[in-house]
This record gives C-alpha cells, sequence and structure tokens, in this order.
C-alpha cells in the first residue's frame, strides 16, 4: 500500500466516530450511490421491492441509487447509523473511500463537499499530509464547481469502481 492510501485510509477512520455519532451518517441518508449490479443486490438485499422507485439504471451493469427521501436512507444503515455491509467485499468503493477521493496519476485529492467532516475541515492533518506528497487538494468548494461537469464525475465514478 503506498504512502498516500495509508494516510487516506487513517483520514476516513479518524472520522468514523464523528460520522456515526454527530452528523449521523448524512451520506447514507443524502446522497446517491453509483455502483454495479452485485454491489446493488449487496447494499440493497431483500429490501429491492421497497427502494425500486430510487434505483435507476445509468448504463448496462451501472446503477444508481438515491438517498434522498427522508424516510429511507441506505438500506444497509443500521439504526445507529452504522453500515450492515461494511465489512463484505462487495460494499461499493464509493462507501469505502468517501470523503477523500485519490486520483495517483494527477496527484489530486478531491474532498467531498457532502461531508459534513470535511466542512468543518476535520481532514486537515491528513490533506497537510498528503500536500508534503505532492497532492494538489481540491476543497469543497472547488468540487462542487465540478460536480455538473460529466467528464470529471466519470473519472471518479471509473476510478471508484476499479478493484485494488
Amino acid at each position: 500500500m503506498d504512502k498516500e492510501d495509508i494516510i487516506a485510509n487513517k483520514a476516513r477512520k479518524s472520522i468514523s466516530n464523528f460520522c456515526m455519532e454527530d452528523c449521523k451518517s448524512y451520506c447514507c441518508r443524502k446522497n446517491y450511490l453509483v455502483m454495479n449490479k452485485k454491489q446493488l443486490n449487496v447494499v440493497v438485499g431483500n429490501k429491492k421491492e421497497e427502494y425500486k422507485d430510487q434505483i435507476k439504471e445509468i448504463e448496462k451493469d451501472k446503477y444508481s441509487l438515491f438517498l434522498g427521501k427522508s424516510d429511507k436512507p441506505c438500506p444497509s444503515l443500521n439504526k445507529d447509523f452504522k453500515c450492515s455491509i461494511y465489512n463484505n467485499k462487495l460494499r461499493p468503493k464509493a462507501c469505502s473511500n468517501f470523503p477523500l477521493f485519490l486520483d495517483k496519476k494527477t496527484k489530486t485529492a478531491l474532498l467531498s463537499p457532502r461531508c459534513l467532516a470535511v466542512r468543518v475541515n476535520l481532514l486537515f492533518p491528513y490533506v497537510k499530509k498528503l500536500q508534503g506528497l505532492g497532492y494538489k487538494i481540491l476543497e469543497a468548494g472547488e468540487i462542487s464547481r465540478f460536480e455538473g461537469n460529466m467528464e470529471l464525475t466519470e473519472k471518479i465514478i471509473k476510478s471508484l469502481n476499479k478493484k485494488p
């Protein structure tokens, strides 16, 4: 594992209690998730009928699960705001990488503006370490400007779906 992966994993782990206790897993309650069919089956499990209106096939073997309905968070989110499929190998990579996404080729780190921990700067020490490795950090405001950019969005999705 590369230094930047170690730093990114430590950063994600550093906010886990904050995610469950303070923000109540907002990303799993108010977001969308892009994944393949196998991942969809793992995430939705036996609740496919209940979530059918929130699942959209966006291309062959690529689905989007809308998590914006207040009464329907991610089907894998427990009442204690923990992920029931956290250790499943088919858990979408977007979930495990959230809110810090690395693009090693361009040495760019993307921080999700949808993450409260990013908004309150809890990842600052890790961002500094990534910058020390030559990474350019796109701040929340910069990322939101790119959200409508399909080319960048597609690039992020492709990198998330790559096998480690």
